[in-house]
């Protein structure tokens, strides 16, 4: 069994609570605590910890945001979740807890270079916007020309 002591306990508490607050109040930022986390704890322990706790913050603005979620969308990344799981499982039972340690590092790494490299590189001025969806309950005088000036008001 693991015995943590009481600054172990206060720090995962105070990385935790940053992280989350982290994600409230950008939308990003609870996954930085892992690798903070996995300092005091043994990945072993702190893989199945922190899927419980991610899940637990999921399901929250799940239900908060049902509504403005694009489920087509999130059924694309599907399978590639599920690839992702699998290796994921498997690499958790077959490799020891140093070891995962040191993969979970160099990912991060590979990850926060890859982020800094795609910030610095110019934006593709190819890709051309996505029109604005057509509503069922919009007139359709509304959507006969991207013009705007042909656009009247929606409510009058």
């Amino acid at each position: 069994m693991l015995s943590l002591s009481f600054n172990h306990i206060a720090y995962i508490c105070v990385v935790t609570v940053f992280a989350y607050s982290l994600r409230g109040a950008t939308g990003f930022g609870a996954a930085a605590a892992m690798p903070l986390m996995g300092l005091v704890v043994p990945i072993k322990v702190l893989v199945p910890a922190w899927t419980v706790l991610s899940l637990c913050g999921a399901a929250t603005i799940l239900g908060r945001d049902r509504r403005n979620i694009a489920w087509t969308d999130l059924m694309g990344l599907v399978p590639s979740c599920m690839l992702g799981i699998a290796l994921g499982l498997f690499f958790f039972v077959a490799l020891e807890s140093p070891a995962l340690a040191q993969v979970l590092g160099i990912v991060t790494l590979l990850h926060g270079g890859l982020s800094l490299w795609a910030s610095t590189r110019p934006a593709d001025a190819t890709v051309a916007p996505r029109p604005p969806r057509r509503r069922a309950l919009d007139p359709p005088e509304l959507h006969a020309t991207n013009n705007a000036t042909t656009h009247r008001p929606r409510y009058q």
